[in-house]
C-alpha cells in the first residue's frame, strides 16, 4: 500500500514539473551529452534484453525497488522480483520486442518515456507466434552518473474483449495439446518395454491395461500388428483390420502419430488417434495407440476453461473437419459444406493462415472468431463469439 502511495504521489508531481519542463526528443542523439540520450540508450538496451531472453540483462537496467505495473494483473514490486517474473516468461516464450522512441522528459533527477511497443511472442516448445501492438510509460531514476527504470506501466492497443479471447484461445490450444502429447509419453513409454517389443498380445495386455487405469477418456486401447489386425484391451483379438488406416503407412514406417480423426472400427465412437511404433530388433514389430475421445476431450476442455455461455469453440483438422467442438452435434461435421457462404470463405482463411481474425453468420448468429494453428497437432483452434444478426429494414412504400 505505502509503494502504491508513493508512486502515485511520484507520478503526480512529475505531471506538475512536465508544465515547466520542456520536452526532449526521444530520437537517439548522437551527441551523449544530451539529456535524452541516457535514457534512450536504457530503451535501446531494454529491447536487446527482451530480445536475447536475458532476465539478468534486463534487471540490470532496474532500479532496485522497481515497480512493475503489468495489465490484468498485482503490481510486482522489487528488482528481484521482476526479474524472477521474466525469467519465467523467457523460459516458455521467445520475445522478439521493439519499445518504439516516444516522448522523453527528464527534471533533475527523474525523467519520463513514454511511446508504443510491438512485441512477437513465440512459444519455445512449438504454436504460433503472437503480434501485440500497445504503449508503454517508464519513470527513470538517476543513480551516479547512469539512469535506472524505477516504474513500467503498459497496455496493449487491443481491445479489452480481443485479449481476453486471445488469451482463452491460448488455454483452449494448450489443453488440448498437453493431454494428448501426455498420452504420446506415456504410449512412448509402454512401446519401449520388453512386454511389448515382444509382439505378444498375452505378454503386453496388463501392460495396456494399467495404461488405461490412469484415467485416459480413451475408446479404445490397442495393439496393431504389422498385418493390420489388431487387439484391444477391451476386446481382445477383433478380427479387424487397420490398414487402410490413412495414419497406418507411417505409424509402420516408424512414425508417431498424433491427431488423426476416425470413427473406430472396434466402438463406433469419434476418435483422435495417438499411436507410437514398436521397434523390436528386426524393425516395426507394430504399434500401440489410443483412440481418444473426441467428444469427452471437448467436455473436459470445456469444464476446465469454463467459458460464458455465449463463447465458441472448436479446433479443424487440416481437411477442415470439426475434431474439437463446444456443440457435440457439430463434431465431426465439415463446416465448409454447410451452406452458408461465409463459413466456407473463413473456413477456408483459418486453414490458410496460422493466426487471424474471422467473422461470418452461422445459423442467424454473427461470430467473431479469433484461430491460431497448433504446430503440435496440425489443427487450427478458433475461438469467440456470437451475437444476433441485425434485422434486415423494410422497404418504404
Amino acid at each position: 500500500m505505502l509503494a502504491a502511495k508513493c508512486l502515485c504521489r511520484l507520478v503526480a508531481t512529475l505531471f506538475v514539473f512536465s508544465l515547466y519542463v520542456v520536452p526532449v526528443s526521444a530520437a537517439p542523439d548522437p551527441d551523449a551529452n544530451t539529456p535524452s540520450a541516457p535514457i534512450d540508450d536504457v530503451r535501446q538496451k531494454f529491447n536487446l534484453a527482451c530480445s536475447a531472453g536475458s532476465a539478468a540483462d534486463l534487471a540490470g537496467l532496474l532500479a532496485e525497488k522497481a515497480v512493475w505495473m503489468p495489465p490484468g494483473e498485482p503490481a510486482v514490486i522489487g528488482r528481484d522480483t521482476i526479474r524472477d517474473r521474466y525469467a519465467a516468461q523467457f523460459a516458455a516464450t521467445h520475445s522478439s520486442f521493439t519499445l518504439r522512441p516516444g516522448d522523453i522528459r527528464v527534471s533533475g533527477d527523474w525523467a519520463w518515456l513514454w511511446g508504443g511497443y510491438d512485441r512477437i511472442d513465440t512459444p519455445v516448445d512449438g504454436g504460433p507466434s503472437q503480434t501485440t501492438i500497445g504503449k508503454y510509460l517508464m519513470i527513470f531514476s538517476r543513480e551516479g552518473e547512469g539512469w535506472k527504470i524505477m516504474c513500467d506501466c503498459w497496455n496493449t492497443d487491443a481491445p479489452a474483449l480481443q485479449v481476453d479471447a486471445q488469451v482463452a484461445l491460448h488455454g483452449f490450444r494448450a489443453l488440448a495439446e498437453c493431454k494428448l502429447r501426455d498420452v504420446s509419453r506415456m504410449l512412448s513409454l509402454v512401446a519401449s518395454t520388453d512386454q511389448v517389443k515382444s509382439g505378444d498380445w498375452n505378454a503386453m495386455v496388463g501392460l495396456l491395461k494399467s495404461l488405461g487405469a490412469t484415467g485416459i477418456t480413451a475408446n479404445a486401447i490397442w495393439f496393431v500388428r504389422p498385418d493390420g489386425y489388431y487387439y484391444t484391451v477391451e476386446k481382445g483379438y477383433t478380427g479387424l483390420n487397420l490398414s487402410e488406416r490413412s495414419y497406418f503407412p507411417d505409424l509402420m514406417a516408424g512414425k508417431s502419430i498424433l491427431g488423426t480423426l476416425v470413427v473406430s472400427l472396434s466402438t463406433g465412437k469419434r476418435s483422435v488417434i495417438v499411436a507410437e511404433p514398436v521397434l523390436g530388433t528386426q524393425g516395426v514389430v507394430g504399434g500401440v495407440g489410443v483412440s481418444y475421445s473426441v467428444d469427452q476431450l471437448s467436455l473436459e476442455i470445456d469444464e476446465q476453461l469454463r467459458l460464458p455461455a455465449e463463447v465458441v469453440f472448436y479446433a479443424l483438422d487440416a481437411s477442415g473437419q470439426t475434431a474439437l467442438h463446444r456443440d457435440p452435434t457439430l463434431m465431426f461435421a465439415y463446416p465448409s459444406d454447410m451452406g452458408e457462404e461465409g463459413l466456407r470463405s473463413a473456413v477456408a482463411e483459418m486453414l490458410s493462415k496460422d493466426s487471424g481474425t474471422v467473422t461470418y453468420v452461422f445459423r442467424d448468429l454473427r461470430k467473431t472468431i479469433f484461430f491460431e494453428r497448433s504446430s503440435v497437432l496440425g489443427w487450427v483452434f478458433a475461438l469467440g463469439f456470437s451475437e444476433p444478426t441485425p434485422p434486415v429494414p423494410e422497404s418504404g412504400s
